[in-house]
C-alpha cells in the first residue's frame, strides 16, 4: 500500500499543556469514563460525520490522546469505527483525555496497512481556528494560554466578521462554531462543496480571508491591505464589512468597560508607535504631535476613548492630505479575525472534536451560535467535566439542530467545480 504526504500528522495550533486553573489531571478517571459512557454524543457524531452515508463515517479518522500520570502523552492515530456504538466502545477502551477529528480517507483508517492502492484523504470539512494568543500584541489583560471575558471580545469580533465572510462571500450555510476549551474558537464548515475542496483551494480561501500577517508587537505587525488603504482603496469584500470592523473596534478599544481600551497607557503607546512607523515625515507633518497630545489626555482621563478617537481620525497631514488610512490599519489590527491559516489549508489537519474534553482545563468543547455571542461566556457556559451531571450535557440542542438542518440538504444534487468554489 502506498502512502502520501497526507499521512503526516497535522494537528490544530493549540499544543496545550496543563493550565493551573482546572487541569484534567485532577479529574477522577471514573468521571471521564462516565462522560464517555453516558454523555458524549456519539449518535450525533455519526449523523454529522457520516453525511447520510455509512461508508463515509467508516472512513473517517479519529485520533485519541491520553496523558499518563507522569505527564507522558500517548496519541493513537488512524482509528475508525463502523457506527456510533463502535465509537463509544473505542472511547471507553482507550479512555482519551482529548479527541481529534481527521478527514475521510479512501479506505478505513484502521485498515490502512491492508488497503490496496493509495491511502489518502478524500474530503474534510473546511475548518478555521481563532486563538486568543494570536492577539498577544494588542491585548493587555492576558497573555499566552490565558483568556478572560475582556479579551474574549476580540474573539467575538473575529467570529462575527468571519461568519459574515463565509456566509455572504462564499455562500456557505452550515457553520458549526465551537469553543475550544481554553482560549480558542473553531469553525467547521460542513457544506458539501466545502468538504470537497482541494488543499490548494483551501489555501486560496484562507489567503483571501487573511489580512493580518503577524509580528510580535503592534508596531511590527503588518496587514496585507496596507498599500491599498494608503492609496485610498479597499477590496469590495472588505469595504462591505468595514462598518462591522469599526463597530467591533469601538466595542473594545473605545469602551471604558474593557481594560484593552485607549485610556490604558500601553494600548495608547502601542497605537502611537503603530502610527509613527507608518507615516513618513512628509506624510505626518505636525500630525504626530497632535495625536500624541490627544492620547495623553485620554490616558489622563481628560478625554474619553470615544472622544479621543473621533478627534484623532479628523487629523490631516501637511496641505490637508488625508492620513485616515493609517487609522483604518489600526481598526483592522484590533477587530479583524486573526486566523491560524495552517489549520485551514490541508485536508488532513486534525482538529479537536466538539464535546471533546480539553486536557489542560477539563472544560468541554461546547458549540455556540453567532446570534448569542453577547450572552455566551465560555468559562461560565462550558462545563468542567468533573462538575457535569450525568446525562445533562449542555448545549446539545444546538448541535442537534445543526445536524438536523445539515441532513435536510443531503438529498440535494450539488455539482462542485473549482469555479463554484473560488468564484
Amino acid at each position: 500500500m502506498a502512502s502520501t504526504e497526507e499521512d503526516k500528522m497535522d494537528i490544530d495550533g493549540e499544543q496545550e499543556q496543563e493550565q493551573e486553573q482546572q487541569p484534567l489531571g485532577r479529574v477522577e478517571q471514573a468521571r471521564l469514563d462516565a462522560y464517555y459512557q453516558y454523555d458524549f454524543p456519539v449518535d450525533l457524531m455519526e449523523r454529522w460525520l457520516g453525511y447520510g452515508n455509512s461508508s463515509i463515517f467508516k472512513r473517517r479518522e479519529f485520533v485519541f490522546q491520553r496523558t499518563a500520570a507522569d505527564g507522558d502523552t500517548m496519541m493513537a492515530r488512524y482509528k475508525s469505527f463502523d457506527n456510533a456504538a463502535g465509537l463509544r466502545n473505542g472511547l471507553l477502551n482507550f479512555r482519551p483525555d482529548r479527541v481529534e477529528i481527521g478527514p475521510v480517507y479512501t479506505h478505513q483508517p484502521k485498515l490502512k496497512d491492508k488497503a490496496i492502492g493509495v491511502f489518502e484523504a478524500t474530503q474534510r470539512e473546511l475548518i478555521f481556528d481563532i486563538d486568543a494568543s494570536d492577539y498577544d500584541d494588542i491585548r493587555v489583560c492576558c497573555k499566552d494560554k490565558k483568556m478572560c471575558d475582556q479579551c474574549w471580545e476580540f474573539m467575538i469580533s473575529g467570529v462575527r466578521i468571519l461568519n459574515r465572510l463565509l456566509t455572504e462571500t462564499f455562500g456557505y450555510k452550515h457553520l458549526l462554531w465551537v469553543f475550544s476549551g481554553r482560549r480558542g474558537i473553531h469553525c467547521w464548515v460542513s457544506d458539501e462543496k466545502a468538504r470537497m475542496l482541494t488543499n490548494d483551494q483551501r489555501a486560496a480561501i484562507a489567503r483571501y480571508i487573511q489580512v493580518h500577517v503577524g509580528g510580535k508587537t503592534l508596531e511590527e505587525a503588518k496587514l496585507t491591505i496596507e498599500r491599498d488603504l494608503q492609496q485610498g482603496w479597499l477590496h469590495p469584500t472588505l469595504e462591505h464589512i468595514y462598518k462591522q470592523v469599526e463597530t467591533a473596534f469601538s466595542n473594545i478599544v473605545l469602551n471604558l468597560d474593557n481594560v484593552n481600551n485607549l485610556s490604558n497607557r500601553k494600548v495608547s503607546d502601542d497605537i502611537m508607535s503603530c502610527i509613527q512607523t507608518r507615516l513618513t515625515p512628509s506624510q505626518s507633518g505636525n500630525s504626530l504631535s497632535k495625536i500624541s497630545g490627544i492620547l495623553d489626555k485620554c490616558v489622563d482621563g481628560q478625554y474619553t476613548p470615544q472622544h479621543a478617537w473621533s478627534l484623532i481620525t479628523k487629523i490631516q497631514g501637511p496641505e490637508k492630505r488625508p492620513i485616515t488610512w493609517v487609522f483604518k490599519v489600526i481598526e483592522f489590527m484590533y477587530a479583524y479575525p486573526r486566523l491560524d491559516t495552517m489549520v485551514s489549508t490541508k485536508r488532513n489537519h486534525l482538529l479537536k472534536s466538539p464535546y471533546s474534553v480539553h486536557p489542560g482545563t477539563g472544560l468541554i468543547c461546547v458549540p455556540f451560535v453567532v446570534s448569542e455571542l453577547d450572552d455566551f461566556k465560555p468559562f461560565r457556559d462550558a462545563p468542567h467535566v468533573a462538575r457535569l451531571q450525568t446525562k445533562e450535557l449542555p448545549r446539545l440542542s444546538l448541535f442537534e439542530d445543526y445536524v438536523s438542518k445539515l441532513e435536510g440538504t443531503m438529498d440535494l444534487d450539488e455539482t462542485v467545480t473549482e469555479r463554484d468554489i473560488l468564484g
